[in-house]
C-alpha cells in the first residue's frame, strides 16, 4: 500500500463515521414505526392515512382501515377504491393515524 492510499483512508473513515452518526439521528419514518402504527390501528379499528408507491413507481395517498398486518403486507379497506386491498409494507412511504371524523 502506498502512502497516498493510507492517507485517503485516514481522511475518508472519519467522514464516513460522521455521516453515519448524522443520518442515524435524523427523525423520520422507519419500518418499525410504520409497522407499529399499522398494528395499533388494526387492533383499535382506526383508519390510517398512507403514502404508497406502487410497483410502477407511481405515488398515491390513501385512507385505509387496516384489517390485519403480517407477512410483509397490510390488508385493509381502501377508501379510494371502496374495496379491500393488500399493500406491500415496503412500498408504504408514510403513515398517520386518523380519527373516524377525519374520513373523507
Amino acid at each position: 500500500m502506498d502512502g497516498d492510499t493510507e492517507g485517503e483512508c485516514g481522511e475518508v473513515l472519519p467522514l464516513y463515521r460522521w455521516k453515519q452518526s448524522i443520518t442515524s439521528t435524523v427523525p423520520g419514518v422507519t419500518t418499525a414505526t410504520t409497522l407499529g402504527v399499522l398494528q395499533s390501528a388494526a387492533r383499535e379499528g382506526r383508519p390510517v392515512w398512507l403514502g404508497y408507491v406502487n410497483a410502477q413507481g407511481a405515488a398515491s395517498q390513501r385512507i385505509v382501515e387496516p384489517i390485519s398486518v403480517g407477512g410483509g403486507f397490510l390488508h385493509g379497506f381502501d377508501h379510494k377504491n371502496s374495496e379491500t386491498r393488500t399493500f406491500s409494507l415496503h412500498r408504504i412511504t408514510s403513515v398517520a393515524l386518523l380519527d373516524d371524523d377525519q374520513l373523507v
